[in-house]
This record gives C-alpha cells, structure tokens and sequence, in this order.
C-alpha cells in the first residue's frame, strides 16, 4: 500500500509539474526573475506560494471527497481533469506587470491568486477527490510547482515567448484526458 502511495505521489508530482510549465504563475516568476535579477528570496516566495496552493487544493479534493458519495467520486475526477485538460488547451493571455515591485508580500499574493484555478491544481483537487491521503498529495503538489517555479526563475529565457511551452502543455492535456477515461472507467 506504501509503495502505490508513493508510485501515485511521484505521479502526481510529474503530472503537476508538467500541467505548470508555460502557466500564468510560472510566466510571472519568469518575467520578475528578468527584471529584478534571480534573487534568492523570488524562489523562496514562489515556494511558499507552491506548498500554500498545494494545500489549498488537497484539502479541497478531500472535502469534496467527504461531499460526494463514493460512485460519484471517479466521476467527479474526471469531470476535474477534463476542466485542467482544457484550460491547458486554451491559449495564455496574460496581463504583465507594468513595474515590477520588490515587496514579497505583494508577489507572494499575486502567485498565489494566479495559481487558484491554473490546471495543476485542479489535477490536485482530482488527486483528493480519488481519495490519496492529504499529506501525499499536498506534498507531491507543491514538489511539481515548486520544480515548475525554479525553471522559471533558473532560465526565464525559455518563458519569453508568447506561447511558452506550447507542446508540452498540449502534450499534457493529452496525457491529463487519459487518465480521466481511466478513473472514469475504473474508479
């Protein structure tokens, strides 16, 4: 039962990390690395922002696992995945910063409220809802943002475009509507 805890965290971690690349936090990360400088303290608040929205959205899977009768749970899965599915699908506009600011409380909240709705963590609220303890799936939440957030801040020269990443997210949806036909069928 450990070891297929642990198969799913990592899963899970793999499967957020790649639903963050190219999203709006990751983007903001991105731009306030290239004109503030990599500073130490940018990673740390992104961080933060990463196991905060983790939290966030494991304890909400949980709930709604609690809420829902347990037919309905791979269900309601699924129509979660589908909802991640297609908001990686759909293009990025994203609103910059016309100056950038130094206060970390600031960009603290601003990550944080980018990260509400961004398609990793619906596949983290989908994670809850299967019925993964809440302490796997917060921490393998906040691992995929955490590593999503430290390639943007490392080489921000890969978010510049105004797609970034658009085949990985694409390739993403693609594997993220799979495994809601999987827990369609059989959870």
């Amino acid at each position: 039962m450990i070891i297929q805890e642990s198969f799913a965290a990592i899963g899970l971690a793999l499967i957020v990390f790649l639903a963050s690349l190219g999203g709006s936090a990751q983007q903001q990360v991105a731009r306030l690395s290239l004109k503030l400088g990599r500073r130490d303290t940018l990673l740390v608040v992104a961080a933060l922002s990463a196991i905060a929205s983790a939290a966030m959205h494991g304890w909400m899977g949980q709930f709604l696992a609690k809420l829902l009768p347990e037919p309905w749970q791979g269900i309601a899965a699924a129509i979660v995945l589908v909802a991640a599915a297609v908001r990686l699908m759909l293009p990025k506009i994203i609103q910059h910063l016309a100056e950038p600011t130094y206060s970390l409380g600031a960009i603290t909240l601003v990550l944080a409220a980018r990260q509400i709705f961004a398609p990793s963590g619906l596949v983290i609220v989908a994670a809850g809802i299967c019925g993964m303890a809440l302490y796997p799936v917060v921490i393998a939440g906040a691992l995929g943002g955490i590593c999503g957030f430290a390639i943007a801040w490392q080489i921000p020269m890969l978010k510049n475009g105004k797609s970034a990443f658009p085949n990985v997210r694409l390739t993403s949806a693609a594997l993220i509507i799979g495994c809601a036909i999987f827990i369609a069928i059989f959870v």
